[in-house]
């Protein structure tokens, strides 16, 4: 269930992921860092869309390109046998937390394999890979917990500019976009990661300082539904110290119910319906839980502590 849940696969779930228990499920994935890019008629909590988003990143983290992840896999191979891709895998470690078993493994290699040969191709792992990328899925894990933290796009940009050592007209710098990303998210990037996300937002603006109306740009069709707001007299004090209340956006999320989760094990989609149950009917909030497991509010939890969370709420 964590693995399904850590639609970032960084090893933590945050309460942006918490909550997409109850959001998300229902409907066809269009989700691209979930489905890289390409259509799909399976659910956002399908395993092995979930899987191969996994791979995806493993590869793009792991290998110079998506040829030379092949070669290894294959031992520079025309094809890719089953037998093949099993090894890496669990060579690798790659599909840590899944826990497949021989058929489900056996199920996924076929989903990578359209036309049913037996065996992949080059053209199939570069069709099923080609859409994860490392530095795109940092960009828009990034805008999630900005409009799932903030109250608006205005609110998030004082937050930001208030890291700038230049006058608020001139923009944001990267000198004050890696500050206010470090005490959004500390510990989650690295130096590096952050200049990569800079470098796509440089690209994209064809500037080196980010003004507030492109700022405000970048949230554009993107809801909010955080209740952190800054305003000049607020702005200097301590993000970390406000616990965000997001009651409200639960009572919001309570009115979709119904789950087509396809399960890895066999109480999986049990589990997420007691989910969905338990958010509709207890006085006790989603962020209440979540917060007891975080005390730092840190934004996050880890899988021990999410296992706990499900005891908590007896419903798994």
């Amino acid at each position: 269930m964590f693995n399904l849940i850590d639609l970032y696969r960084n090893g933590q779930i945050g309460y942006e992921d918490f909550k997409r228990i109850l959001t998300d499920g229902e409907d066809v994935c269009e989700n691209p860092i979930v489905n890289g890019k390409r259509p799909t008629n399976k659910m956002s909590f399908d395993w092995q869309l979930k899987a191969k988003q996994q791979i995806g990143f493993f590869l793009n983290r792991n290998y110079k390109n998506l040829e030379d992840s092949y070669d290894v896999v294959t031992n520079k191979s025309v094809i890719c046998t089953y037998a093949m891709f099993k090894q890496w895998v669990e060579l690798k470690a790659v599909l840590s937390g899944f826990n497949l078993t021989d058929k489900l493994m056996q199920e996924l290699f076929s989903d990578l394999d359209p036309h049913k040969k037996g065996h992949l191709v080059l053209n199939d792992w570069l069709t099923s890979f080609d859409g994860y990328k490392n530095d795109e899925l940092h960009l828009v894990e990034l805008q999630d917990f900005i409009s799932s933290s903030f109250f608006s796009a205005t609110d998030a940009w004082n937050f930001f500019i208030k890291h700038a050592w230049q006058q608020e007209g001139e923009g944001i710098d990267l000198h004050c976009f890696k500050l206010a990303c470090c005490e959004l998210l500390p510990n989650r990037f690295t130096e590096r990661d952050l200049e990569n996300i800079w470098d796509k937002l440089v690209q994209r603006f064809d500037t080196n300082a980010i003004s507030k109306i492109k700022f405000l740009k970048l949230f554009e069709g993107q809801s909010f539904c955080g209740s952190l707001k800054l305003t000049p007299a607020t702005v200097n004090k301590s993000f970390r110290s406000r616990v965000m209340t997001r009651s409200q956006t639960d009572t919001t999320i309570k009115r979709r119910v119904n789950s087509r989760m396809q399960a890895i094990e066999p109480n999986l989609s049990d589990i997420h319906s007691k989910l969905r149950m338990f958010a509709k009917s207890s006085s006790k909030t989603l962020e209440q839980v979540f917060s007891r497991r975080d005390p730092d509010n840190t934004g996050n939890i880890t899988n021990l502590q999410f296992r706990d969370s499900i005891r908590e709420l007896n419903i798994g």
